[in-house]
Parts: C-alpha cells; structure tokens; sequence
C-alpha cells in the first residue's frame, strides 16, 4: 500500500514538472514571439522608406504620371506593397469620384494594415496621401523628402533600441511564465 502511494506521488511530481516546463517554454515562445514583431515592424518601416524614395525617383527624374508609376512600381516590390500599387493604379483609372487622398487612404487601410507598419507609420503614411493628392510637383517631391527624413528618424529610433526591446520580451515571456509555475504549486 505504502508503495503504490510513494509511486502515485512521483508519478504526479513527474506530471507537475512536465506542466511547469511547458508552461515556461510557452511563455518564452511567446515573448520570442512578441520580439519578432518588434523585428518586423523594423524591417516593414525600411520596405516603406525604399518605395517611398522609389516614388520620389519616378516623380522627381521620370516625370512620370501616379498611374503610370504605380503601375510600373508594382512590378519592383513584393506583396503587401505590390497589391497597395495595384490597388491605387486601378482605383485611379477608374475614377469612382474620389480623390487621391481619399484613394490614397482606402489602399493603406486595405492592403497595408497586415503589413507589420505600426498605427504611427500608417497615420503617417495616411498624411502623406493627403498631402500629395492636392500639390504640384514639386511639393508632392517635397512631402515624400520629408516623409523619409520623419522615417529615417523613427527608424534610428528603433534602430537604437531594438535589441533591448527584444530582449525584454523574451524575458518577460519566460518571467511570466516562471511566476505562472510559482502560483500553480
């Protein structure tokens, strides 16, 4: 009798340690999770900052139309982008009755909401539609200028910070699921 107890017992402690291990390496996954999306929002701010630069090239030495460009930049960028060009391209050509910005904006919320851009990258993006859709040329090249310097600053930003982010994450995942053991015991 006094056996099958001892044996019940580390039967449950074996359990138990199977649980706690997995909870701490779930929570870890987690935060490495939480620190890969801190890693793709970088990444998609300098996917944006290389087709913006690309659209001020077509506008400023091209003289090309927004159509035209859209279309012709389509061709150079992978998905999400390549939809969000497409997408512009073809609401333009048919000419719903709304405006650039109003197009503009329809597009980024559509296609570039998945896009790993946070809701300050978008808003920002969102501005810069607005701004083109009314200016001449040479404002439309200025906006996009000052678009790129306001990412290129909020990528050193980042750029700064990253690893330190990421770390914290992880750590905090792996914490929180060390403390989630401690209560279950």
């Amino acid at each position: 009798m006094m056996r099958e107890v001892r044996f019940c017992i580390r039967i449950r402690r074996k359990k138990l340690l199977y649980v706690k291990v997995f909870i701490v390496s779930s929570m870890t996954g987690i935060g490495i999770w939480k620190a890969e999306e801190v890693k793709h929002s970088y990444q998609a701010l300098g996917k944006i900052y290389h087709l913006i630069g690309m659209m001020k090239n077509e506008l400023s030495y091209a003289g090309s139309e927004f159509g035209e460009m859209f279309e012709c930049l389509s061709k150079k960028v992978d998905a999400p982008y390549r939809n969000w060009l497409l997408g512009m391209n073809i609401q333009m050509e048919r000419r719903d009755g709304k405006t650039f910005s109003e197009i503009w904006e329809d597009n980024v919320n559509g296609f570039l909401k998945e896009s790993g851009l946070g809701m300050e990258a978008l808003n920002h993006l969102k501005m810069l539609g607005r701004n083109l859709g009314g200016a001449d040329r040479q404002m439309q090249i200025w906006s996009m200028e000052r678009y790129l310097k306001q990412i290129e600053l909020q990528m050193d930003e980042m750029r700064k910070d990253i690893q330190m982010r990421m770390k914290v994450r992880i750590c905090l995942g792996a914490s929180a699921g060390i403390l989630i053991t401690i209560f279950l015991i």
